[in-house]
């Protein structure tokens, strides 16, 4: 794992496409003091398909936005939020848009050494588990 904390915008996104560019690296995220253009997120696109064809993994860039989000040209949205259910770690996560999905959401809590993802919806009455 890499930190990097360049002190300009656009220096950031600049890292970012890049580091997804290289396809070094599965994981690219970078936290935002405000929304992204689309220009800079069409350039991350762009570079993350050329990272596709060229390096080892599949790259995926996570922005993370201040408040509700909603930079223009991202291919989905999310959002995650404690819930506070007496002393138990639970998180709501949020699929607020996708171009290939619809909304939905889930419950993400810590089970028997396991993590749960349970959909919260009557589509899918089953239980993911993750170690």
């Amino acid at each position: 794992m890499t930190f990097i904390t360049p002190k300009r915008t656009e220096d950031i996104l600049w890292i970012v496409e890049e580091v997804l560019r290289s396809g070094a690296v599965p994981l690219v995220v970078a936290d935002l003091s405000g929304l992204p253009a689309l220009t800079p997120v069409r350039r991350l696109h762009l570079a993350a398909e050329t990272g596709l064809a060229e390096g080892t993994w599949h790259p995926l860039g996570l922005l993370l936005t201040p408040g509700d989000g909603g930079a223009p040209g991202v291919e989905s949205r999310w959002h995650l939020a404690a819930r506070h259910q007496g002393t138990d770690n639970i998180w709501q996560l949020d699929r607020i848009r996708s171009r290939s999905a619809p909304p939905r959401s889930w419950l993400l809590s810590h089970q028997a050494g396991q993590y749960a993802l349970c959909p919260l919806s009557n589509i899918e009455p089953t239980t993911e588990h993750y170690p």
